[in-house]
């Protein structure tokens, strides 16, 4: 067997209570877990997914999700009942192959967390389109990538959501977690 892409190990992994499910599972394979009692802040790892594809054919009950990761150096407030999970145990090898969502065979590849990929909030056209006016009007740098991306995509250009959406994703009020993989890593 070839590697073909790997990983380094982090010193933990963090899962939110949220996602109880995928600690019962790992709980069930024998790996150790540490559940917090109180709220604590950590600086960790996330990855945001990018081009996210969902297969339309499930494999025993269960659809395959594949995308690309981008690490995100971040600061997170876990609460009480959420997970840590050290990787010097001797199930951390299993560990990393189910939380690294790059794996093919980790709990994101099988469809355990359809919600980050879904966008919690937006806003209405007939409020984006008056504050996407100003925010062009306002920052000169701005229009100028937005006229770079309306002649580099002819589909983009055309589809007045996808237009509306790229300037909401540029106010404070966008949805930070959107794309954003629920597990943390620990360096």
């Amino acid at each position: 067997m070839q590697v073909t892409q790997s990983v380094s190990r982090p010193a933990a992994w963090w899962i939110p209570p949220a996602w109880s499910g995928v600690t019962d599972r790992l709980v069930l394979h024998g790996v150790e877990v540490e559940r917090l009692t109180t709220p604590r802040d950590v600086e960790v790892e996330m990855y945001r997914i990018e081009s996210p594809k969902v297969e339309s054919d499930p494999y025993d009950r269960l659809i395959s999700v594949k995308g690309t990761f981008v690490p995100e150096k971040r600061r997170e407030r876990f609460p009480a009942g959420s997970v840590r999970i050290r990787a010097d145990q001797p199930l951390a090898p299993l560990a990393a192959l189910l939380l690294e969502p790059a794996s093919p065979d980790s709990f994101f590849a099988w469809g355990f967390f359809p919600e980050c990929l879904q966008a919690t909030e937006g806003v209405e056209g007939y409020v984006m389109e008056p504050m996407a006016e100003r925010m062009l009007a306002e920052s000169p740098a701005l229009k100028a990538e937005f006229e770079t991306a309306l002649a580099a995509d002819a589909a983009f250009a055309k589809d007045s959501q996808a237009r509306l959406d790229w300037f909401y994703r540029r106010t404070p009020f966008r949805d930070d977690r959107l794309r954003l993989y629920p597990i943390a890593r620990e360096p």
